[in-house]
């Protein structure tokens, strides 16, 4: 696996030991970092998450003071929270990491919490798994598990009959879990259901108010951190939200592994959708006032339009959209058609097919022999290259829409075409893109035709296999695909949050084709509203 770093961070009283996985050069590539619970456990039986990284970004796995291979001389009477807080932020520091995201399991959750207070401006977002931010409600479950164990089975072994309903099954979780017991029982207490050690008054829901990042709670059903304490603490938080699996007890990662990770994909896809929202918020009214009056602007202005006008009424009507698009619509001039190339024929075909989906009719079609100059049987089936193939589909899709009964017989040349475009990994993947924006009409279709959930299949192995973010020219098709994911709902594409990482990190965009994917792909989409619905049970 590439992008592995581990080592040791020395301190006068202790040693950390981490390990990171992927790439942190990237300042979008913001790390999530795993506080593991116990206390007193390595991190390895929260290692199972790593395999999350080609997807949400680097993830770094640390061990606690004292515990793993982060070996103290110090005895652990001496250390206290403020100490755990300053080894996180030890950590980040030593590897100049400005921004991460936090990710702490039950006594984790104490650290993550403690972390966040003491440096607001560092973290992007907190997931609180199976939290005790406040032992005594934490202890007031588990007493009332004790007591139906105890009426249940009175010669039970109490602990293993605890462990085996409330945390986890031990088969599950022993090989991953080597316990320091001197500092669980000093921190936490004698047992999971008898806090009595360091943490035992520990209560800091009053300071959940305070989180203004994004934060999301999970539990399990049987959890010690119950449905009822997840729901309370997470009505404590502002704009947070949570997800309680129903097959879990303590440790849903290794429970529930698949539903567990589908779950933490969709937040962190919810995280950075708010945040390409918030960073490319362009002035609209300025893009599409844009003084060039030529073909090419005039045509990619009005398919802004066409994508806004379908998918986000407020901003439409907030910034008075209609005005720019009759402006836009005054500026097209039928009598001076005249492409010259391939190329320039998308203009001419592009006035008819958007200004026709804003209710024009053929008040802007170009005369038949405009048409046959670019599109014949002949034209089509001697086509060579991948990037002309794909332009020949967008304008077999835009004269079929267009004139259904003059034009349909050219579908027959679609399998032509696509395999034509196959030949170059980009430009089949501008193809894909075209088949969903075609599909969908630009917005203006809210049906999610099985073509397009293939194309957007297609696209997912392009990003898994063929996609080479690092490279600014990508950014136009990374941005074309992140705009297909909003037109089809598909905020759980894997690859979503990795586009956005990619495309954000761009500092500016020179090309007007680019910046007008930039503003169709960045700005908040209606559909969006319904995500807390897919990852959460708020």
């Amino acid at each position: 696996m590439k992008d592995i770093k581990s080592g040791f961070i020395l301190n006068t009283n202790y040693k950390t030991y981490y390990e990171i996985y992927g790439d942190i050069s990237n300042e979008w590539n913001v790390p999530i970092l795993i506080i593991n619970g116990g206390p007193g456990v390595s991190h390895k039986y929260m290692k199972i998450l790593v395999s999350l990284m080609h997807y949400i970004g680097p993830i770094i796995f640390y061990d606690q003071i004292g515990c793993g291979r982060s070996k103290s001389n110090t005895h652990i009477s001496k250390f206290k929270l403020k100490d755990y807080v300053s080894q996180i932020s030890n950590l980040l520091k030593h590897h100049n990491i400005k921004k991460c995201h936090l990710l702490g399991h039950s006594w984790g959750t104490i650290l993550a919490l403690e972390y966040y207070l003491k440096y607001k401006t560092k973290v992007l977002s907190i997931i609180f798994y199976s939290p005790c931010i406040s032992i005594k409600l934490w202890q007031r479950q588990a007493d009332e598990y004790v007591k139906i164990i105890k009426k249940k089975c009175k010669t039970c072994n109490l602990e293993d009959k605890y462990t085996k309903k409330h945390i986890t099954d031990m088969n599950i979780a022993t090989e991953l879990i080597d316990t320091n017991s001197s500092i669980y029982e000093y921190l936490w207490g004698e047992s999971e259901y008898n806090v009595s050690g360091y943490v035992k008054n520990y209560n800091k829901v009053a300071k959940l108010q305070t989180i203004n990042v994004p934060t999301h709670y999970i539990g399990g059903k049987n959890d010690t951190a119950s449905p009822k304490i997840i729901k309370f603490l997470s009505s404590k938080t502002p704009n947070s939200t949570y997800k309680i699996f129903n097959n879990s007890k303590h440790v849903a990662h290794m429970e529930e592994t698949t539903e567990f990770f589908k779950n933490i994909l969709l937040f962190f896809n919810y995280v950075y959708e708010n945040e390409i929202n918030k960073k490319y918020n362009i002035p609209l009214t300025k893009f599409l006032k844009n003084k060039k009056k030529d073909d090419t602007t005039l045509s990619i202005k009005l398919i802004v339009c066409t994508i806004l006008n379908n998918t986000n009424k407020k901003l439409w009507n907030n910034n008075k959209l209609n005005l720019v698009l009759k402006d836009i619509i005054s500026q097209i001039d039928v009598t001076k058609y005249n492409p010259k190339t391939l190329f320039d024929f998308q203009s001419v075909l592009d006035y008819w097919y958007y200004s026709k989906l804003f209710g024009y009719k053929n008040k802007y079609k170009p005369n038949d022999n405009i048409i046959k100059s670019f599109v014949t049987d002949k034209k089509i089936k001697n086509i060579r290259k991948s990037y002309d193939a794909v332009l020949m589909y967008i304008y077999i899709r835009s004269l079929v829409y267009c004139d259904p009964k003059k034009y349909k017989h050219f579908l027959k040349h679609i399998p032509l075409l696509k395999k034509k475009a196959q030949s170059n990994n980009i430009d089949y993947a501008y193809y894909l893109t075209h088949v969903i924006l075609y599909d969908f009409k630009f917005g203006q279709s809210k049906t999610i035709l099985d073509t397009s959930n293939q194309a957007l299949k297609e696209l997912y192995i392009f990003c898994k296999d063929n996609l080479i973010y690092n490279n600014p020219k990508n950014v136009d098709i990374m941005a074309e695909i992140l705009l297909c994911c909003k037109l089809c709902n598909s905020y759980i594409f894997p690859y979503y949050s990795k586009l956005i990482r990619n495309i954000i990190s761009k500092k500016t965009y020179t090309d007007y084709h680019e910046n007008a994917v930039m503003v169709s792909s960045s700005l908040p989409f209606d559909n969006f509203k319904k995500f807390h619905k897919v990852f959460s049970d708020k």
